[in-house]
């Protein structure tokens, strides 16, 4: 192959070299960059969904004292809004009612307490006994607030332990048995301390401070809660009542032991 001719040679330097422009030169070294975000900003997406526009914000912190209303979900309420609903919720809890009493036995000496604390239609009665003989011991709320040791009842008769205290507790308009003063047994251990906890809707608290009073009264023996077969009787007169009216007033708890005017509070 002839080398080149002198002449061309010349031809080729005399022409001058185009650098390329310093615009050229970042374009060129932007795209790369761009590109890679581009496509990394569309991997972040659904293939339904459009890249965010605006600037994102954390969501707020919501505690069980802050409800979010309903109205503010639904765009039609504001925050001070539900505030007033959370308030407005807590202000309609139940409340509580309470009494109490302290038992005494008929030389004076303390024989317990009882509390009753009424929530939501529910009466909570908490007996504590003490120096008691052993054994299972009738329990009854009784009509009247007096605990007089040695008195008659109202109905007359000789004088006996707590008589003033009527019979069994009746709210008004009710009228059978059990009697709405009836409550379970209450067992007294070899020590002479017992306790029971029960519970009862046949009456409210404020029906138990109400008008004359009412008391709660421990007896001498177990009650049978009238639940006596006719074929434990003897002796019974024709045409008598099975179980007969002492049993169904009293259970035949026996005698009053210990008694405490119920007071509120």
């Amino acid at each position: 192959m002839p080398p080149p001719r002198a002449d061309m040679i010349r031809h080729d330097l005399s022409r001058p070299r185009k650098e390329p422009s310093m615009t050229k030169r970042m374009s060129r070294a932007l795209i790369l960059p761009v590109v890679v975000l581009a496509g990394a900003g569309l991997a972040a997406c659904s293939t339904n969904e459009k890249p965010a526009t605006s600037v994102a914000t954390a969501p707020a912190v919501v505690t069980t004292a802050q409800q979010v209303p309903e109205a503010g979900l639904n765009g039609g309420g504001s925050a001070d809004a539900g505030s007033s609903a959370g308030a407005g919720e807590s202000s309609s809890t139940s409340t509580s009612t309470s009494a109490s009493a302290t038992l005494k036995k008929v030389d004076g000496s303390n024989a317990g307490t009882a509390t009753f604390t009424e929530k939501d239609g529910v009466v909570v009665i908490d007996v504590k006994a003490t120096g008691l003989p052993a054994g299972f011991h009738g329990l009854h709320i009784h009509s009247v607030g007096k605990c007089e040791a040695s008195s008659t009842a109202a109905t007359g008769g000789p004088a006996g332990a707590f008589l003033s205290s009527g019979g069994d507790f009746q709210v008004s308009g009710h009228t059978g048995h059990p009697a709405s003063g009836d409550l379970v047994s209450i067992y007294v251990n070899s020590n002479g301390t017992g306790e029971t906890v029960t519970t009862t809707n046949a009456f409210k608290v404020s029906e138990l401070t109400s008008g004359v009073g009412t008391s709660i009264v421990i007896h001498a023996d177990a009650d049978n809660f009238g639940n006596v077969p006719a074929s434990e009787y003897s002796n019974i007169t024709p045409g008598q009542s099975v179980p007969d009216m002492n049993t169904l007033d009293t259970g035949d708890a026996g005698a009053r032991i210990a008694c405490g005017v119920i007071k509120a509070g």
